[in-house]
């Protein structure tokens, strides 16, 4: 079966999914979001607080479901209402990824920042420095550490309270120069997938004591955490 126009989604263009603990699917496009019940589509927008309607990603955890926006906003859902936890700046640049631990939700800007929002919806942003470039995608390594993908290559940041920076630690070794689309952790939390535009996939061994990747074995590989 396809949905489309016809079924109710407010665009074509499908940005992200995601499932909350109800059941239901989240689909953000770039003019609107619709929740999908399995039947039927509800769609909500800026009139229902987001903060943008273009939805760029999202994510799930004990607080609800969070959109971040094109134009640098970020929305939660908390299971009754939407609230707009970053308004948006275009300066920043697109939130292009959403992760949590430990009651602490990230979110990346394309521009080379990451916001870090704590649990009572507080955000601080943390600039990177000029090299840092855009931020594609990332992925939590610990409370204060996470790797960066940009468009050449993955990197090792550090959260810097005090001067409420982002320290480079270093770049993943053995990664062709390429765009990483996506960084996913995998469901048993040992390693992390690598997704490049042009060279395939790698794995990174988030227990190994060094930066080193290595190309997927897909024969051998079968879980990627959603």
């Amino acid at each position: 079966m396809e949905y489309g126009l016809s079924s109710g989604l407010p665009q074509p263009y499908v940005y992200t999914i995601d499932q909350d603990a109800s059941g239901y699917l989240w689909i953000g496009t770039g003019d609107g979001l619709a929740r999908f019940d399995g039947k039927t589509f509800q769609v909500f927008t800026t009139a229902d607080s987001l903060s943008d309607n273009f939805i760029s990603t999202s994510h799930t955890n004990e607080s609800g479901v969070w959109f971040g926006h094109m134009n640098g906003g970020v929305t939660l859902f908390d299971g009754q209402e939407f609230v707009k936890v970053l308004p948006g700046d275009p300066l920043k640049g697109s939130i292009t990824g959403i992760k949590s631990m430990n009651g602490t939700t990230w979110a990346s800007t394309q521009s080379g920042g990451i916001w870090i929002i704590s649990s009572n919806l507080q955000a601080t942003l943390y600039e990177g420095p000029e090299q840092m470039g855009q931020v594609l995608s990332f992925e939590l390594l610990s409370s204060n550490e996470c790797l960066v993908g940009s468009i050449d290559g993955v990197y090792v940041y550090a959260i810097v309270p005090e001067s409420g920076a982002l320290r480079l630690i270093g770049a993943l070794e053995g990664l062709p120069e390429t765009e990483v689309l996506d960084l996913r952790r995998s469901r048993d939390k040992q390693q992390i997938y690598i997704l490049t535009q042009d060279e395939g996939i790698f794995t990174f061994q988030t227990e190994e004591f060094n930066l080193k990747v290595s190309p997927l074995n897909i024969e051998t590989e079968e879980f990627i955490e959603g």
